[in-house]
């Protein structure tokens, strides 16, 4: 059995940073609502991408998310993001992204939610994301990578259940 496993890390690894990325630039995304106001709507495509940008180079620090967090909400209020704004920003991001943090647990569980929800159902609903659910943990705009991500885990898990399901099996019954 270890050896199963063993070949499987890489994709595993894979599936893992894959989900970490989407629950981060969901807590980005939602601590940008929270900055921009109302009107964020107008922008967050946008925001998305120039934070996925961002945090797929490998020489951006936290510091540059947040300036383009702030930039764009002031860019979207009309008015500039103060000084001290900034300054709480700073902060609450930090303390978001941190693994121990419950909302970055909340988000992390919620998108967990919808790629179970996923795999469990996707045969009968025709592999599509339910979308009020999407809608309700606000990870609306993230529903392509979310979708993506539960298209490979499902080939991943299809895939191991014919190739190894037999093998499964016996050792299950012996333990």
């Amino acid at each position: 059995l270890p050896e199963i496993l063993g070949m499987d890390v890489p994709r595993l690894n894979t599936f893992r940073s894959d989900l970490q990325d989407i629950v981060i630039l969901s807590c980005l995304l939602m601590l940008y609502r929270q900055i921009a106001g109302p009107k964020s709507a107008t922008n967050i495509k946008t925001m998305k991408e120039n934070l996925w940008v961002l945090l797929n180079d490998s020489e951006t620090s936290l510091a540059h998310v947040v300036a383009e967090m702030v930039r764009g909400a002031g860019t979207v209020r009309g008015v500039p993001v103060s000084v001290a704004e900034a300054k709480v920003m700073d902060g609450v991001v930090d303390k978001t992204l941190a693994p121990d943090s419950k909302v970055f647990g909340m988000v992390t569980g919620r998108v967990m939610d919808l790629l179970f929800g996923w795999m469990v159902t996707h045969t009968i609903r025709a592999m599509v994301i339910d979308k009020a659910k999407l809608a309700k943990y606000g990870l609306v705009e993230l529903e392509g990578e979310v979708q993506d991500l539960a298209h490979r885990l499902g080939e991943f898990a299809r895939y191991n259940r014919t190739v190894y399901f037999d093998l499964l099996s016996s050792f299950y019954e012996e333990v």
